[in-house]
């Protein structure tokens, strides 16, 4: 970032991750988007609905640095005078060359793995999850319009949770096979019918004879679940 364009590469990087924009999103950002005193940013979306995005000091920072330095060097060009990310000519950024910008940034420290700006969104999103962010936060400041939509984006790995529950519970137990993983949230009732094998979470456990049906109610928190097969879920509500 040593070069005035990798100023601004920087800030654009420290942007899509700091505040999960869509890549439309950020070219359109604005300096009258900006309201660094309150801690938040501006942001048009799809179906050009507005909304207010937390934005950390950090990432306030970099886009100050390329905004009072670097950006003060291209020509200025009336039309975008307000836009934030602009090119050496003056002019806003396209899509696609926010696309060059993090392929050529990913070459230049020799990752091999595919990355895009949506990458960036994409994590942005897991990494507030795994840190115990609450779902529908993260659906309002991604402006997603359906919560489904944000459990596709913070998608956990099964093993991750494995992990979890492996390193953490008291209760640590793992069957040497034919073991799966049952994520709960609470507040959800749930009938099983148990054909050998344990719930663990709540201090609840079923009964191991065959065929013998147990219904949690409401209320009955379950953090994670190991069942052996072949138990068979009946329902969810």
């Amino acid at each position: 970032s040593s070069t005035d364009e990798g100023h601004r590469n920087r800030a654009i990087i420290e942007t899509l991750y700091g505040c999960g924009l869509r890549v439309s999103e950020l070219v359109n950002l604005h300096l009258s988007d900006l309201f660094f005193e309150e801690g938040f940013i501006r942001v048009l979306g799809k179906w050009n609905k507005q909304r207010l995005v937390p934005i950390s000091t950090h990432t306030q920072k970099e886009i100050n640095n390329y905004v009072q330095h670097q950006r003060k060097k291209v020509p200025e060009v009336k039309e975008f005078s307000d836009i934030v990310f602009l090119n050496r000519r003056g002019k806003q950024l396209t899509r696609a060359m926010i696309f060059t910008i993090i392929k050529q940034a990913a070459e230049a420290i020799g990752l091999t793995k595919h990355i895009s700006p949506h990458t960036f969104r994409h994590s942005f999103a897991t990494h507030l999850l795994e840190n115990g962010a609450n779902l529908r936060a993260i659906q309002l400041m991604l402006g997603h319009e359906s919560i489904t939509t944000t459990e596709i984006y913070t998608h956990v790995e099964h093993s991750y949770l494995s992990q979890v529950i492996n390193t953490y519970h008291p209760r640590r137990w793992v069957r040497d096979r034919n073991i799966f993983n049952l994520f709960l949230i609470y507040d959800t009732k749930i009938s099983i019918t148990s054909h050998a094998g344990y719930l663990y979470g709540g201090g609840y456990s079923t009964d191991r004879d065959f065929g013998k049906r147990k219904s949690l109610s409401r209320g009955s928190y379950l953090s994670l679940i190991h069942i052996s097969e072949p138990t068979r879920l009946l329902s969810i509500s």
